[in-house]
Protein backbone atom coordinates (compact mmCIF):
# COMPACT_ATOMS: atom_id res chain seq x y z
CA UNK A 1 0.00 0.00 0.00
CA UNK A 2 2.95 2.00 1.18
CA UNK A 3 4.24 1.76 -3.01
CA UNK A 4 1.05 2.52 -4.20
CA UNK A 5 0.32 5.37 -2.28
CA UNK A 6 3.78 6.83 -3.21
CA UNK A 7 3.77 5.98 -7.09
CA UNK A 8 0.53 8.14 -7.11
CA UNK A 9 1.13 11.06 -4.89
CA UNK A 10 0.16 14.14 -6.46
CA UNK A 11 3.87 15.10 -4.34
CA UNK A 12 5.66 12.83 -6.90
CA UNK A 13 7.37 13.85 -10.34
CA UNK A 14 5.08 12.01 -12.38
CA UNK A 15 2.14 13.55 -11.06
CA UNK A 16 3.26 17.02 -11.34
CA UNK A 17 1.29 17.47 -14.82
CA UNK A 18 -1.82 15.97 -12.89
CA UNK A 19 -1.83 18.59 -10.23
CA UNK A 20 -1.06 21.58 -12.59
CA UNK A 21 -4.31 20.51 -14.81
CA UNK A 22 -6.10 19.80 -11.33
CA UNK A 23 -5.21 23.61 -10.64
CA UNK A 24 -6.22 24.49 -13.88
CA UNK A 25 -9.54 23.28 -13.87
CA UNK A 26 -10.24 24.94 -10.24
CA UNK A 27 -9.19 27.87 -11.52
CA UNK A 28 -11.45 27.71 -15.24
CA UNK A 29 -14.10 27.00 -12.08
CA UNK A 30 -14.11 29.91 -10.30
CA UNK A 31 -13.89 32.19 -13.36
CA UNK A 32 -16.80 30.40 -14.95
CA UNK A 33 -18.75 29.80 -11.86
CA UNK A 34 -20.51 33.21 -12.14
CA UNK A 35 -21.67 31.88 -16.27
CA UNK A 36 -22.83 28.51 -14.72
CA UNK A 37 -24.76 30.19 -12.50
CA UNK A 38 -27.05 31.76 -14.50
CA UNK A 39 -25.05 35.56 -14.13
CA UNK A 40 -24.50 37.74 -17.10
CA UNK A 41 -20.60 38.69 -17.79
CA UNK A 42 -21.26 42.03 -17.93
CA UNK A 43 -22.94 41.70 -14.44
CA UNK A 44 -20.07 39.95 -12.84
CA UNK A 45 -17.11 41.40 -14.47
CA UNK A 46 -18.10 45.15 -13.74
CA UNK A 47 -19.66 44.84 -10.87
CA UNK A 48 -19.38 48.15 -8.09
CA UNK A 49 -17.79 49.58 -11.62
CA UNK A 50 -19.05 53.11 -11.35
CA UNK A 51 -20.99 54.81 -14.33
CA UNK A 52 -21.77 51.06 -15.93
CA UNK A 53 -25.58 50.32 -15.83
CA UNK A 54 -27.28 47.79 -13.62
CA UNK A 55 -27.86 44.06 -15.32
CA UNK A 56 -31.76 43.69 -15.73
CA UNK A 57 -33.31 40.82 -13.08
CA UNK A 58 -33.57 38.27 -15.59
CA UNK A 59 -29.98 38.26 -15.64
CA UNK A 60 -29.40 37.24 -12.01
CA UNK A 61 -28.88 34.16 -10.68
CA UNK A 62 -30.90 30.87 -10.71
CA UNK A 63 -31.33 27.47 -9.52
CA UNK A 64 -30.46 25.86 -12.98
CA UNK A 65 -27.33 27.13 -12.44
CA UNK A 66 -26.13 25.52 -8.81
CA UNK A 67 -27.41 22.26 -10.97
CA UNK A 68 -25.03 23.35 -13.43
CA UNK A 69 -22.10 23.95 -11.54
CA UNK A 70 -22.70 20.87 -9.43
CA UNK A 71 -22.16 18.88 -12.71
CA UNK A 72 -19.37 20.42 -13.62
CA UNK A 73 -17.88 19.17 -10.47
CA UNK A 74 -18.97 15.67 -10.75
CA UNK A 75 -17.58 15.90 -13.91
CA UNK A 76 -14.00 17.02 -12.49
CA UNK A 77 -14.22 14.23 -9.67
CA UNK A 78 -14.83 11.57 -12.24
CA UNK A 79 -11.94 13.08 -14.02
CA UNK A 80 -9.41 12.44 -11.13
CA UNK A 81 -10.41 9.00 -10.26
CA UNK A 82 -10.53 7.68 -13.77
CA UNK A 83 -6.63 9.43 -13.67
CA UNK A 84 -6.15 7.21 -10.42
CA UNK A 85 -7.51 4.46 -11.84
CA UNK A 86 -5.17 3.78 -15.05
CA UNK A 87 -2.29 4.42 -12.56
CA UNK A 88 -3.45 1.90 -10.06
CA UNK A 89 -4.32 -0.45 -12.58
CA UNK A 90 -1.11 0.03 -14.85
CA UNK A 91 0.96 -0.75 -11.30
CA UNK A 92 -1.62 -4.13 -10.44
CA UNK A 93 -0.77 -5.55 -13.57
CA UNK A 94 3.20 -5.02 -13.19
CA UNK A 95 3.11 -6.51 -10.05
CA UNK A 96 1.02 -9.36 -11.31
CA UNK A 97 3.01 -9.96 -14.01
CA UNK A 98 0.33 -9.36 -16.72
CA UNK A 99 1.13 -8.75 -20.03
CA UNK A 100 -2.35 -7.25 -20.81
CA UNK A 101 -2.61 -4.28 -22.08
CA UNK A 102 -4.95 -2.71 -19.25
CA UNK A 103 -4.81 0.76 -20.60
CA UNK A 104 -6.00 -0.22 -24.15
CA UNK A 105 -8.62 -1.91 -22.30
CA UNK A 106 -10.00 0.75 -20.59
CA UNK A 107 -9.75 3.26 -23.22
CA UNK A 108 -11.33 1.29 -25.32
CA UNK A 109 -14.50 0.65 -22.70
CA UNK A 110 -14.36 4.56 -22.24
CA UNK A 111 -14.53 5.46 -25.88
CA UNK A 112 -17.48 3.07 -26.08
CA UNK A 113 -19.04 4.92 -23.02
CA UNK A 114 -18.46 8.48 -24.77
CA UNK A 115 -20.50 7.54 -27.61
CA UNK A 116 -23.70 6.13 -26.20
CA UNK A 117 -23.71 8.93 -23.63
CA UNK A 118 -22.59 11.46 -26.41
CA UNK A 119 -24.93 10.82 -28.66
CA UNK A 120 -28.02 10.06 -25.68
CA UNK A 121 -27.19 14.28 -24.66
CA UNK A 122 -27.40 14.97 -28.37
CA UNK A 123 -31.20 13.47 -28.36
CA UNK A 124 -31.63 15.09 -24.95
CA UNK A 125 -30.53 18.69 -26.72
CA UNK A 126 -32.61 17.91 -29.57
CA UNK A 127 -35.91 16.98 -27.38
CA UNK A 128 -35.28 19.98 -24.95
CA UNK A 129 -34.57 22.82 -26.98
CA UNK A 130 -35.58 21.96 -30.20
CA UNK A 131 -38.93 23.46 -30.51
CA UNK A 132 -37.31 26.77 -29.45
CA UNK A 133 -36.23 27.19 -32.70
CA UNK A 134 -39.61 26.33 -34.45
CA UNK A 135 -40.85 29.64 -33.96
CA UNK A 136 -40.89 32.20 -37.46
CA UNK A 137 -42.45 34.95 -37.64
CA UNK A 138 -41.75 36.59 -40.90
CA UNK A 139 -42.03 35.18 -44.65
CA UNK A 140 -38.41 34.66 -45.73
CA UNK A 141 -37.90 32.93 -42.25
CA UNK A 142 -39.73 30.25 -43.77
CA UNK A 143 -36.99 29.49 -46.53
CA UNK A 144 -34.49 29.83 -43.75
CA UNK A 145 -35.57 27.74 -41.80
CA UNK A 146 -36.24 25.00 -44.13
CA UNK A 147 -32.43 25.50 -45.34
CA UNK A 148 -31.38 25.21 -41.95
CA UNK A 149 -33.54 21.74 -41.03
CA UNK A 150 -32.43 20.19 -44.19
CA UNK A 151 -28.32 21.23 -43.47
CA UNK A 152 -29.40 19.98 -39.85
CA UNK A 153 -30.51 16.37 -41.11
CA UNK A 154 -27.59 15.64 -44.04
CA UNK A 155 -25.09 16.97 -41.30
CA UNK A 156 -26.61 14.93 -38.52
CA UNK A 157 -26.75 12.00 -40.12
CA UNK A 158 -23.18 11.75 -41.15
CA UNK A 159 -22.22 12.99 -37.62
CA UNK A 160 -23.96 10.06 -36.32
CA UNK A 161 -22.38 7.65 -38.94
CA UNK A 162 -18.96 8.98 -38.12
CA UNK A 163 -19.00 8.64 -34.95
CA UNK A 164 -20.39 5.46 -34.24
CA UNK A 165 -17.58 4.24 -36.89
CA UNK A 166 -15.24 5.64 -34.95
CA UNK A 167 -15.65 5.03 -31.24
CA UNK A 168 -17.38 1.68 -32.69
CA UNK A 169 -13.85 0.62 -34.28
CA UNK A 170 -11.88 1.81 -31.35
CA UNK A 171 -13.70 -0.59 -29.10
CA UNK A 172 -14.18 -3.79 -31.45
CA UNK A 173 -9.88 -3.61 -32.47
CA UNK A 174 -8.59 -2.58 -28.95
CA UNK A 175 -5.74 -4.39 -28.27
CA UNK A 176 -5.81 -8.13 -28.78
CA UNK A 177 -2.20 -10.11 -28.17
CA UNK A 178 -3.97 -12.88 -30.64
CA UNK A 179 -4.98 -10.49 -33.64
CA UNK A 180 -2.53 -9.42 -36.19
CA UNK A 181 -3.09 -5.84 -37.58
CA UNK A 182 -4.00 -5.49 -41.75
CA UNK A 183 -2.46 -3.01 -43.19
CA UNK A 184 -4.22 -1.40 -46.37
CA UNK A 185 -2.46 0.93 -48.02
CA UNK A 186 -5.11 2.46 -50.56
CA UNK A 187 -7.91 1.99 -52.68
CA UNK A 188 -9.59 4.49 -55.08
CA UNK A 189 -12.79 3.44 -54.84
CA UNK A 190 -13.14 4.73 -51.27
CA UNK A 191 -11.31 7.73 -52.13
CA UNK A 192 -13.39 8.81 -55.08
CA UNK A 193 -16.87 7.50 -52.88
CA UNK A 194 -16.13 9.83 -50.17
CA UNK A 195 -14.58 13.13 -52.00
CA UNK A 196 -17.70 12.93 -54.73
CA UNK A 197 -20.83 12.77 -52.63
CA UNK A 198 -20.04 15.46 -49.53
CA UNK A 199 -18.61 17.54 -52.75
CA UNK A 200 -21.86 17.04 -54.64
CA UNK A 201 -24.22 17.53 -51.31
CA UNK A 202 -22.66 21.16 -50.52
CA UNK A 203 -22.36 22.24 -53.81
CA UNK A 204 -26.30 21.87 -53.47
CA UNK A 205 -26.77 23.27 -50.51
CA UNK A 206 -24.81 26.60 -51.20
CA UNK A 207 -26.47 26.52 -54.37
CA UNK A 208 -29.67 26.62 -52.78
CA UNK A 209 -28.35 29.33 -50.05
CA UNK A 210 -27.08 31.57 -52.47
CA UNK A 211 -30.02 31.85 -54.27
CA UNK A 212 -32.57 32.23 -51.17
CA UNK A 213 -29.40 35.16 -49.85
CA UNK A 214 -29.76 36.91 -52.93
CA UNK A 215 -33.83 36.65 -52.56
CA UNK A 216 -33.32 37.88 -48.96
CA UNK A 217 -31.12 40.85 -50.09
CA UNK A 218 -32.59 41.67 -53.31
CA UNK A 219 -33.93 45.45 -53.85
CA UNK A 220 -36.68 45.73 -51.85
CA UNK A 221 -40.11 46.34 -54.35
CA UNK A 222 -41.21 50.05 -54.86
CA UNK A 223 -43.14 51.77 -52.53
CA UNK A 224 -42.14 49.42 -49.74
CA UNK A 225 -42.13 51.49 -46.59
CA UNK A 226 -38.62 52.89 -45.24
CA UNK A 227 -37.62 53.06 -41.57
CA UNK A 228 -34.34 54.36 -40.71
CA UNK A 229 -32.93 52.63 -37.16
CA UNK A 230 -30.37 54.27 -36.16
CA UNK A 231 -27.63 52.22 -33.30
CA UNK A 232 -25.60 54.27 -30.68
CA UNK A 233 -24.17 53.14 -27.18
CA UNK A 234 -26.71 51.73 -25.98
CA UNK A 235 -29.95 51.87 -27.35
CA UNK A 236 -31.85 52.67 -30.95
CA UNK A 237 -33.69 55.07 -32.28
CA UNK A 238 -35.97 54.61 -35.17
CA UNK A 239 -37.33 57.67 -37.59
CA UNK A 240 -40.24 57.30 -39.95
CA UNK A 241 -41.38 59.42 -42.71
CA UNK A 242 -43.78 62.05 -42.41
CA UNK A 243 -46.53 63.08 -44.82
CA UNK A 244 -44.47 63.16 -47.94
CA UNK A 245 -43.49 59.33 -47.07
CA UNK A 246 -39.53 60.09 -47.85
CA UNK A 247 -36.91 60.62 -44.96
CA UNK A 248 -34.72 63.49 -44.74
CA UNK A 249 -31.51 64.09 -45.47
CA UNK A 250 -29.03 63.13 -42.86
CA UNK A 251 -24.75 63.58 -42.17
CA UNK A 252 -22.39 62.78 -39.46
CA UNK A 253 -20.82 66.55 -39.70
CA UNK A 254 -23.94 67.71 -38.40
CA UNK A 255 -24.10 65.36 -34.75
CA UNK A 256 -24.28 67.06 -31.93
CA UNK A 257 -25.57 67.04 -28.60
CA UNK A 258 -29.06 69.08 -29.46
CA UNK A 259 -28.82 66.77 -33.17
CA UNK A 260 -27.95 63.39 -32.24
CA UNK A 261 -29.01 61.75 -35.67
CA UNK A 262 -27.28 64.11 -37.42
CA UNK A 263 -30.46 65.44 -39.64
CA UNK A 264 -30.14 68.17 -42.25
CA UNK A 265 -32.29 70.60 -40.32
CA UNK A 266 -31.09 74.14 -41.34
CA UNK A 267 -31.71 75.63 -37.76
CA UNK A 268 -30.33 73.23 -36.21
CA UNK A 269 -26.81 73.29 -38.62
CA UNK A 270 -26.87 76.99 -37.79
CA UNK A 271 -26.66 76.19 -34.48
CA UNK A 272 -24.33 73.91 -34.45
CA UNK A 273 -22.35 76.29 -36.50
CA UNK A 274 -22.74 79.52 -34.17
CA UNK A 275 -21.32 77.09 -30.99
CA UNK A 276 -18.34 76.09 -33.28
CA UNK A 277 -17.48 79.60 -33.64
CA UNK A 278 -17.82 80.17 -29.66
CA UNK A 279 -16.08 77.25 -29.27
CA UNK A 280 -12.92 78.58 -31.46
CA UNK A 281 -13.09 82.05 -30.22
CA UNK A 282 -12.86 80.20 -26.39
CA UNK A 283 -9.89 78.34 -27.44
CA UNK A 284 -8.09 81.37 -28.80
CA UNK A 285 -8.53 83.34 -25.34
CA UNK A 286 -7.77 80.47 -23.60
CA UNK A 287 -4.70 80.41 -25.51
CA UNK A 288 -3.28 83.98 -25.24
CA UNK A 289 -4.45 83.69 -21.25
CA UNK A 290 -2.54 80.17 -20.71
CA UNK A 291 0.61 81.48 -19.72
CA UNK A 292 -0.24 85.04 -18.67
CA UNK A 293 -3.44 84.82 -16.67
CA UNK A 294 -4.77 80.99 -16.46
CA UNK A 295 -0.96 79.48 -14.96
CA UNK A 296 -0.14 82.19 -12.54
CA UNK A 297 -3.76 81.71 -10.81
CA UNK A 298 -3.44 78.16 -10.73
CA UNK A 299 -0.02 78.83 -8.51
CA UNK A 300 -1.75 81.16 -6.44
CA UNK A 301 -4.73 78.61 -5.77
CA UNK A 302 -2.42 75.93 -4.89
CA UNK A 303 -0.46 78.22 -2.28
CA UNK A 304 -4.05 78.45 -1.08
CA UNK A 305 -5.07 74.46 -0.51
CA UNK A 306 -4.23 72.45 2.27
CA UNK A 307 -3.27 69.19 0.95
CA UNK A 308 -4.24 67.46 4.45
CA UNK A 309 -8.14 69.61 4.19
CA UNK A 310 -8.47 69.06 0.22
CA UNK A 311 -6.30 66.18 -1.45
CA UNK A 312 -8.84 65.81 -4.11
CA UNK A 313 -8.86 69.73 -4.84
CA UNK A 314 -5.23 70.31 -4.16
CA UNK A 315 -4.07 66.80 -6.90
CA UNK A 316 -6.66 68.03 -9.89
CA UNK A 317 -4.92 71.98 -9.40
CA UNK A 318 -1.45 70.88 -8.98
CA UNK A 319 -2.29 67.70 -12.45
CA UNK A 320 -3.69 71.37 -14.22
CA UNK A 321 -0.48 73.34 -13.55
CA UNK A 322 1.77 70.37 -14.81
CA UNK A 323 -0.08 69.95 -17.67
CA UNK A 324 0.47 73.39 -18.61
CA UNK A 325 4.51 73.07 -17.62
CA UNK A 326 4.42 69.93 -19.85
CA UNK A 327 3.11 71.45 -22.94
CA UNK A 328 -0.36 69.17 -23.09
CA UNK A 329 -2.78 71.41 -22.45
CA UNK A 330 -1.67 73.66 -25.74
CA UNK A 331 -1.48 71.03 -27.43
CA UNK A 332 -5.19 70.06 -26.74
CA UNK A 333 -6.73 72.87 -27.03
CA UNK A 334 -4.72 73.53 -30.43
CA UNK A 335 -5.73 69.83 -31.37
CA UNK A 336 -9.79 71.06 -30.41
CA UNK A 337 -9.27 74.11 -32.24
CA UNK A 338 -8.54 72.02 -35.49
CA UNK A 339 -10.88 69.14 -35.20
CA UNK A 340 -14.19 72.16 -34.89
CA UNK A 341 -12.29 74.18 -37.59
CA UNK A 342 -12.46 71.00 -39.58
CA UNK A 343 -15.77 70.09 -38.93
CA UNK A 344 -16.96 73.75 -40.13
CA UNK A 345 -14.85 72.97 -43.30
CA UNK A 346 -16.63 69.91 -43.94
CA UNK A 347 -20.47 71.16 -43.20
CA UNK A 348 -19.59 74.10 -45.26
CA UNK A 349 -18.42 71.59 -48.76
CA UNK A 350 -22.07 70.16 -47.93
CA UNK A 351 -24.49 71.20 -51.24
CA UNK A 352 -27.30 71.03 -48.97
CA UNK A 353 -30.42 73.21 -49.92
CA UNK A 354 -32.28 71.97 -46.59
CA UNK A 355 -35.37 70.36 -48.04
CA UNK A 356 -38.55 70.30 -45.76
CA UNK A 357 -38.54 66.65 -46.36
CA UNK A 358 -36.90 66.06 -43.13
CA UNK A 359 -39.24 68.41 -40.78
CA UNK A 360 -42.14 66.22 -40.69
CA UNK A 361 -39.82 62.81 -40.37
CA UNK A 362 -40.64 61.85 -36.86
CA UNK A 363 -38.58 59.71 -34.25
CA UNK A 364 -39.55 57.18 -32.37
CA UNK A 365 -38.07 55.06 -29.05
CA UNK A 366 -40.40 52.19 -30.43
CA UNK A 367 -40.58 50.27 -34.04
CA UNK A 368 -44.18 49.64 -35.30
CA UNK A 369 -44.53 47.72 -38.13
CA UNK A 370 -47.98 46.47 -40.16
CA UNK A 371 -48.68 42.28 -40.22
CA UNK A 372 -48.19 40.77 -43.72
CA UNK A 373 -46.82 44.24 -45.25
CA UNK A 374 -42.67 44.52 -46.25
CA UNK A 375 -40.32 47.21 -44.62
CA UNK A 376 -37.00 48.35 -45.45
CA UNK A 377 -34.56 48.79 -42.42
CA UNK A 378 -32.29 51.48 -43.28
CA UNK A 379 -29.67 51.33 -40.60
CA UNK A 380 -26.81 53.70 -39.60
CA UNK A 381 -24.54 53.88 -36.58
CA UNK A 382 -23.17 56.52 -33.91
CA UNK A 383 -20.46 55.30 -32.73
CA UNK A 384 -19.37 52.06 -33.19
CA UNK A 385 -19.89 48.60 -34.73
CA UNK A 386 -23.64 47.18 -33.86
CA UNK A 387 -25.54 44.24 -35.11
CA UNK A 388 -29.40 44.53 -35.27
CA UNK A 389 -31.09 41.48 -34.41
CA UNK A 390 -34.42 40.29 -34.06
CA UNK A 391 -34.64 36.36 -33.34
CA UNK A 392 -38.36 34.67 -34.51
CA UNK A 393 -38.07 37.33 -37.50
CA UNK A 394 -34.77 36.24 -38.59
CA UNK A 395 -33.56 39.42 -39.26
CA UNK A 396 -29.86 40.64 -38.31
CA UNK A 397 -27.98 42.72 -40.23
CA UNK A 398 -24.48 44.82 -39.07
CA UNK A 399 -24.83 48.52 -38.48
CA UNK A 400 -21.48 49.98 -39.31
CA UNK A 401 -20.53 53.94 -38.82
CA UNK A 402 -20.20 55.68 -42.06
CA UNK A 403 -21.36 52.28 -44.28
CA UNK A 404 -25.13 52.43 -44.20
CA UNK A 405 -26.44 48.74 -44.27
CA UNK A 406 -30.40 47.74 -44.92
CA UNK A 407 -32.40 44.43 -44.77
CA UNK A 408 -36.33 44.09 -46.47
CA UNK A 409 -38.52 41.65 -45.15
CA UNK A 410 -42.24 40.95 -44.10
CA UNK A 411 -43.64 40.40 -40.61
CA UNK A 412 -46.34 37.38 -40.78
CA UNK A 413 -47.43 37.28 -36.68
CA UNK A 414 -48.56 40.14 -34.96
CA UNK A 415 -47.82 41.32 -31.08
CA UNK A 416 -51.01 40.29 -30.28
CA UNK A 417 -51.09 36.71 -32.06
CA UNK A 418 -47.46 36.03 -30.65
CA UNK A 419 -49.05 37.13 -27.22
CA UNK A 420 -52.10 34.98 -27.20
CA UNK A 421 -49.74 32.14 -28.23
CA UNK A 422 -47.10 32.73 -25.79
CA UNK A 423 -48.37 34.78 -23.21
CA UNK A 424 -48.82 38.62 -22.13
CA UNK A 425 -45.52 39.41 -21.19
CA UNK A 426 -44.22 38.29 -24.19
CA UNK A 427 -43.07 40.59 -26.69
CA UNK A 428 -41.22 41.03 -30.22
CA UNK A 429 -37.57 43.52 -29.76
CA UNK A 430 -34.61 44.58 -31.75
CA UNK A 431 -31.10 43.53 -29.96
CA UNK A 432 -27.84 44.03 -30.46
CA UNK A 433 -25.98 40.99 -31.55
CA UNK A 434 -22.48 42.59 -31.40
CA UNK A 435 -20.56 43.56 -27.75
CA UNK A 436 -20.84 46.87 -28.71
CA UNK A 437 -19.13 48.11 -24.80
CA UNK A 438 -19.86 47.70 -20.87
CA UNK A 439 -23.91 48.12 -21.60
CA UNK A 440 -24.21 46.05 -24.37
CA UNK A 441 -26.54 43.27 -22.51
CA UNK A 442 -29.49 45.77 -22.27
CA UNK A 443 -29.25 47.31 -25.75
CA UNK A 444 -32.51 46.71 -26.91
CA UNK A 445 -35.38 48.89 -28.72
CA UNK A 446 -39.25 47.16 -28.52
CA UNK A 447 -40.76 46.11 -31.78
CA UNK A 448 -44.35 46.23 -31.96
CA UNK A 449 -46.45 44.49 -35.48
CA UNK A 450 -49.72 45.49 -35.21
CA UNK A 451 -52.66 43.93 -37.04
CA UNK A 452 -53.80 46.11 -40.14
CA UNK A 453 -52.26 49.77 -41.08
CA UNK A 454 -54.88 51.64 -39.37
CA UNK A 455 -53.51 50.30 -36.19
CA UNK A 456 -49.99 51.49 -36.63
CA UNK A 457 -51.53 55.11 -38.36
CA UNK A 458 -53.27 56.03 -35.32
CA UNK A 459 -49.69 55.41 -33.69
CA UNK A 460 -47.87 57.01 -35.79
CA UNK A 461 -50.46 60.28 -35.41
CA UNK A 462 -49.33 61.00 -31.99
CA UNK A 463 -45.48 61.05 -32.34
CA UNK A 464 -43.84 64.24 -32.57
CA UNK A 465 -42.52 65.38 -35.66
CA UNK A 466 -38.27 66.63 -36.08
CA UNK A 467 -38.16 69.49 -34.58
CA UNK A 468 -36.15 68.26 -33.09
CA UNK A 469 -35.77 65.13 -31.65
CA UNK A 470 -35.34 64.18 -28.29
CA UNK A 471 -31.26 64.38 -27.12
CA UNK A 472 -29.89 60.89 -26.82
CA UNK A 473 -28.25 61.04 -23.53
CA UNK A 474 -25.18 58.59 -23.35
CA UNK A 475 -25.61 55.44 -20.72
CA UNK A 476 -22.19 55.70 -19.67
CA UNK A 477 -20.42 58.60 -19.38
CA UNK A 478 -17.96 59.69 -22.25
CA UNK A 479 -14.00 61.26 -21.63
CA UNK A 480 -13.66 64.66 -22.79
CA UNK A 481 -10.32 65.56 -24.28
CA UNK A 482 -10.84 68.82 -23.75
CA UNK A 483 -11.87 68.77 -19.61
CA UNK A 484 -8.72 70.41 -18.40
CA UNK A 485 -9.15 73.17 -21.07
CA UNK A 486 -13.17 73.69 -19.72
CA UNK A 487 -11.62 73.73 -16.05
CA UNK A 488 -9.18 76.31 -16.80
CA UNK A 489 -11.11 78.80 -18.14
CA UNK A 490 -13.81 78.44 -15.45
Amino acid sequence: MRNIFKNNSLLSKPNGIKLFTFVLIILGIAFAAPFMLGGSPIEFLTAGVDGVVEAPSEFGLSTKGWVNLALVFAGVLLILILIYLFDISKYASKQSGSDENTANVVNAWLLLIFLIVGLGLTVWEFVVHGPTYVAVTSLHGVEERSMFMITLVLTGIVFVITQVLLFGYSFYYRFNKNRKALYYAHNNKLEVIWTAIPAVVLTLLVLRGFAAFSDFTKAPEPGTEQIEVFAYQFGWSARYAGEDKVLGDHSFNYISGANPLGLAVESQVNSMLVELDANIEENGRALRDLYTVTLPSLKADLTKLDMEVNPKEYAMTLKAIEAINNGDTEDELHADTKRKTKQKQRIAAIDEDYSKEVNDDMVTGEIHLVKNQAVTFKFRARDVIHSAYMPTQRMQMNVVPGMPTEFTFTPTVSTSEWKAENGETEEFYMYCNKICGAAHFNMKIKVVVDDTPAERDAWLAGQAKVNMPVVIEPMVEATDSTSNVVALNN
